[in-house]
């Protein structure tokens, strides 16, 4: 039981923690969306200022050095702009209106600039005054005296940046407000989820240890009376009572070896089955011969059909024995006296099939999706049979789909209940 509260445990947290991480990946996607629409607008509004300040300032290859420095300072000093630069058309820069950290700058980024549609903004390029870095600019082609270059301005973006914060700074506390909310109320839904999940649980433990209690408590109380009597009557018990109270308290202490290990097969964690290759018919005849003796005390007949005497597998034999062996021991608990149950071996579109049929008292059909739950036991059967852990059932279903089939279950009052699924013959 530790397990399944481990398990819904760790369910819940792991979709906590899930929720946080898509959490932090929307906000970082949003912020992201919103810094880059930003910016594209920015780009946008001044996609044409480079052209436009050519315009007004004359700029042009021709005169001195000086004069041309003067007048990208000036260029430099109006509003929107950081930085202005004359470049060649490599690139180089020819003159500046600062001290800058690079001397030639990417032509590629600024032809895309000049030849982009303003949906394909932003376009960055190297801040020249820093040695690492992009920014936003905006830039003009220049021709004069057979020259060709460019002028190219670095956006101010001081505005801009505040603006972003701002916006950044609301957006994430309304994502992280609605995410808080919706936190909460998957936080609820999961603790409903566990509640309702450790109280199913736990009717399914208190049913179980009723089960076991009794199954285990009637045979052991049976085995000390009948050795009990065999201490106390040394003298006067002849041999064969002896020997007779011996079986029968072998038999009742065997019954709650079985018992338990059924339920410790059930709560160990399940294993890939060992698959050998043996004679599936002498394992159902193994299976039969097991359980004669409790057929014939309750005076059932127990019988084998097997349409073959060489029905070779490759499974895992212990796993099948085990399941088999469930699947008689529920129809002997559920068919009444002088009843019948039938193990049959099959041959179906060349593969075997194996069925456990009984006259006994059948499945209502509301419980038939809930017959192979972990702990569970019908109505009908809690009445016919206080033994049973209700676990049997669980086990037979794990065994077969671990061996790549499905149990089915056919079933009724009147004619009682058939299991049956199928197995592969082996390719040679």
């Amino acid at each position: 039981m530790r397990v399944s509260s481990l398990t819904w445990s760790r369910l819940i947290i792991t979709g906590v923690v899930l929720h946080i991480v898509i959490l932090l990946l929307h906000a970082w996607s949003g912020i992201h969306f919103l810094s880059q629409s930003i910016r594209t607008i920015e780009q946008q509004q001044q996609q044409d200022l480079a052209a436009l300040v050519l315009d007004l300032s004359q700029l042009s290859f021709d005169g001195e050095q000086s004069a041309q420095r003067l007048l990208l300072q000036s260029i430099a000093q109006r509003p929107g702009i950081s930085t202005a630069l004359l470049l060649s058309g490599t690139g180089k820069v020819i003159e500046s209106s600062h001290r800058l950290k690079h001397s030639v700058l990417s032509v590629r980024d600024i032809r895309r600039f000049l030849s982009s549609n303003p949906t394909e903004f932003p376009v960055y390029s190297d801040d020249p005054t820093k040695l690492v870095g992009q920014t936003l600019f905006s830039a003009a082609p220049i021709s004069s005296q057979g020259k060709d270059g460019f002028l190219y301005l670095t956006l101010n973006s001081t505005h801009t940046n505040t603006l972003l914060k701002s916006l950044q700074s609301e957006y994430i506390q309304r994502t992280f407000l609605n995410g808080l909310l919706l936190q909460g109320a998957l936080f609820l839904l999961s603790c409903c989820i566990l509640f309702y999940g450790w109280k199913r649980m736990g009717r399914a433990t208190t049913n179980l240890i009723e089960n076991v209690s009794h199954d285990i408590r009637g045979p052991l109380g049976t085995a000390q009376l009948y050795l009990e009597t065999i201490q106390e009557g040394q003298d006067s018990l002849s041999s064969h009572q002896r020997r007779e109270y011996l079986n029968v308290a072998l038999e009742k202490l065997s019954r709650v070896t079985s018992h338990i290990e059924t339920i410790l097969d059930t709560s160990i964690t399940y294993q890939a089955p060992h698959k050998e290759l043996f004679h599936l018919t002498e394992l159902c005849q193994e299976v039969v011969t097991r359980f004669a003796d409790s057929a014939k005390e309750k005076e059932i007949s127990l019988s084998l059909i097997a349409e073959t005497e060489n029905a070779e597998v490759l499974a895992d034999k212990s796993l099948l024995l085990q399941a088999l062996s469930n699947l008689i021991e529920n129809a002997l608990r559920y068919t009444p006296e002088h009843g019948k149950v039938r193990l049959s071996l099959l041959i179906r579109n060349g593969d075997y099939l194996i069925s456990v049929s009984d006259t006994g008292c059948g499945i209502d059909e509301s419980e038939r999706a809930r017959i192979f739950e972990r702990f569970y036991r019908g109505e009908r059967a809690k009445k016919l049979s206080r033994t049973g852990t209700g676990i049997g059932l669980s086990l037979v279903k794990q065994v077969v789909e671990a061996h790549n089939s499905r149990i089915h279950l056919t079933s009724s009052p009147e004619y009682g209940s058939t299991f049956s699924f199928l197995l592969p013959k082996p390719q040679m």
